[in-house]
């Protein structure tokens, strides 16, 4: 789902896999919607005229190297913006498995997943692993956090709580609260923040 902090967690992954030495590479394939081809994409990414996979191979012939790609549902065909830059993300998969050691991580909203057919046949392959990130939970995670922020948790109301069950949604409530501040909904919270952010820019320009 959206907000659950997907890229937070390849954040986390990516980190960790780099202190051990494992070669990665990672981007956002949003941001690179107008390639047609591997070595387009791999021209913006890493400067080199090569897939990215060539590139991971070529870094760590015989061991395992890591390609991440991130926000896969921007061209899933709910997004309906695919083009070319989706057949780009298949020949990628196509090569990562013939090579073997390159592994590819992907991150994908599950409304968009489940809408898509191509997308969604990669999932149901056996070598694939689908990991759902679940919300935070709420007697474990959030309201020990939110006690700790010296927030009013009386004041709270059921919908409001899984609301911030999101991170995205956790984060911004707790950039913006004050006692007695409330939100009957998602957009006034981010009214707020957004309000919030404004007069911030203000009070420095």
């Amino acid at each position: 789902s959206a907000g659950v902090g997907k890229s937070g967690i390849n954040r986390g992954v990516i980190k960790k896999l780099v202190s051990k030495g494992v070669p990665v590479l990672a981007f956002r394939i949003d941001q690179f919607l107008s390639c047609n081809t591997k070595a387009d994409l791999g021209l913006q990414l890493t400067g080199r005229q090569e897939s990215p996979i060539t590139t991971l191979k070529t870094l760590s012939p015989d061991n395992v190297a890591v390609l991440f790609i991130d926000q896969v549902d921007a061209i899933s065909d709910i997004s309906g913006r695919g083009g070319n830059v989706k057949k780009v993300l298949f020949k990628l998969l196509e090569e990562a498995k013939s090579f073997g050691t390159i592994k590819v991580v992907m991150s994908c909203r599950t409304f968009d997943l489940n809408n898509d057919a191509r997308l969604k046949d990669i999932y149901d392959r056996d070598a694939v692993s689908n990991i759902e990130v679940p919300r935070l939970d709420w007697d474990d995670e959030i309201q020990p956090l939110l006690l700790a922020k010296g927030v009013e948790l009386q004041q709270l109301t059921d919908k409001q709580k899984q609301l911030l069950t999101l991170p995205i949604n956790l984060t911004i409530f707790l950039n913006v609260y004050e006692p007695g501040f409330s939100f009957s909904s998602i957009t006034i919270l981010y009214d707020k923040f957004l309000t919030k952010k404004q007069r911030h820019i203000s009070s420095t320009s």
